[in-house]
C-alpha cells in the first residue's frame, strides 16, 4: 500500500525557519528537509535573501544552526 502524504511529511524533520526580529517566535517556515546535508545547502543559499533577519535550522526543538543579523536594531 502506498504511503500517505502525512507519512512523507513526518520524514521532513529539519526545518529552515525565519524568526520575528524580536526572536520570540517563528514567522515563517521557509523549507523542510529529510536530510541535514540538504538543510545546510538550502540554509546557505537562503541567507543572502534575509541579511538582517534571524534564520535557524531546527530538528523539532533542537537548534542545529542559526544566523543572527550582523547589527541588531535598538
Amino acid at each position: 500500500m502506498p504511503r500517505r502524504y502525512q507519512d512523507h511529511l513526518a520524514d521532513l524533520t529539519f526545518s529552515i525557519e525565519l524568526w520575528f526580529p524580536n526572536d520570540n517566535a517563528v514567522e515563517q517556515v521557509l523549507a523542510r528537509c529529510a536530510k541535514l546535508t540538504h538543510a545546510y545547502a538550502l540554509f546557505k543559499s537562503i541567507l543572502p535573501e534575509y541579511p538582517n533577519r534571524i534564520l535557524r535550522i531546527r530538528q523539532r526543538a533542537r537548534v542545529i544552526m542559526e544566523e543572527f543579523p550582523k547589527s541588531r536594531p535598538g
